[in-house]
């Protein structure tokens, strides 16, 4: 099962937000408050994702604790349905967060803070990705599940979705491990920069 987990962003977009107020190293121009607005939003879908996380987290929770092949696996399947709708929300809303975080690193403000907001920006893309990711896996939970769909796969065939379940979780750890290290390097940048000064 691909490892849900809450997007450390959020804490560390609050810290920019509050850090801009005061910070000398955003220029003086009037966009300056439409960066401060821009990532406030930003900062709202993030919170946003992480409690829909939370939620998807606990719904996957309870799916993979029915055995597929048991006589309760199709109670599984309106979790499924949710988990899937819920990805689609947890999706939309980075997207918008994308968005947002690209609209601040073209507007007149610092250098330091425009490539920062760039790299916010990358960051919310590679969450994208993983939900992606997440969304095929719970496409193939729901054949799994699915009583009606096993009885149409050979013994091969459940051997080959199982393979696949555990290859795109291994991508999502992939992926994730990937957004850990480009978070890292972020947050040295901020420092770096005297960002929060």
């Amino acid at each position: 099962m691909p490892r849900l987990r809450r997007v450390p962003l959020a804490s560390l977009l609050l810290v920019l937000l509050l850090a801009l107020g005061s910070c000398g190293g955003v220029t003086d121009s009037d966009q300056t408050d439409e960066m401060n607005g821009l990532i406030d939003q930003a900062n709202a879908l993030v919170y946003e994702y992480d409690a829909l996380d939370a939620e998807m987290t606990e719904l996957l929770r309870k799916v993979v604790g029915i055995y597929p092949e048991s006589k309760a696996a199709a109670d599984a399947l309106p979790m499924l349905v949710d988990a899937d709708a819920g990805l689609g929300e947890m999706a939309a809303k980075m997207e918008s967060a994308a968005t947002l975080w690209d609209e601040a690193s073209k507007l007149d403000i610092d250098e330091a803070f425009r490539t920062y907001c760039g790299q916010q920006k990358e960051i919310v893309e590679q969450y994208l990705q993983v939900c992606a990711v997440w969304k095929e896996w719970v496409g193939k939970l729901k054949v799994m599940y699915d009583p009606s769909q096993q009885r149409k796969l050979s013994k091969a065939g459940r051997r080959e979705l199982a393979l696949e379940v555990m290859g795109l979780s291994d991508e999502s750890n992939e992926l994730l491990s990937r957004i850990g290290e480009m978070e890292q390097a972020s947050e040295k940048y901020y420092s770096d920069n005297g960002l929060g000064e």
